[in-house]
């Protein structure tokens, strides 16, 4: 929400969904984004429903180029879902 806020300033248009099911629908309408933004879109997922978000994820991501911050505690899903990584 933080980031909403910030680049509403710059006129971006911004969409938000508050888990990773609903980036997964929005990926899925076919509607095109520049950039996504993904805090622990997988935090509240049991096992068996994370693993099938990430693949669903990843399959989306490599048919259609996206530039993706994607922000986990999660070494799993960094090294599934990312080329490069940058750690804080």
């Amino acid at each position: 929400k933080v980031a909403s806020k910030l680049l509403e300033n710059y006129k971006f248009d911004i969409e938000t969904v508050d888990s990773g099911n609903g980036c997964i629908d929005l990926l899925k309408s076919g509607k095109s984004y520049d950039l996504l933004l993904m805090d622990e879109p997988f935090q509240s997922q049991d096992l068996e429903k994370k693993q099938k978000l990430i693949m669903m994820t990843k399959n989306i991501l490599q048919k259609e180029s996206r530039a993706i911050i994607f922000v986990s505690h999660s070494e799993d899903e960094l090294e599934q879902l990312c080329e490069k990584t940058f750690l804080l």
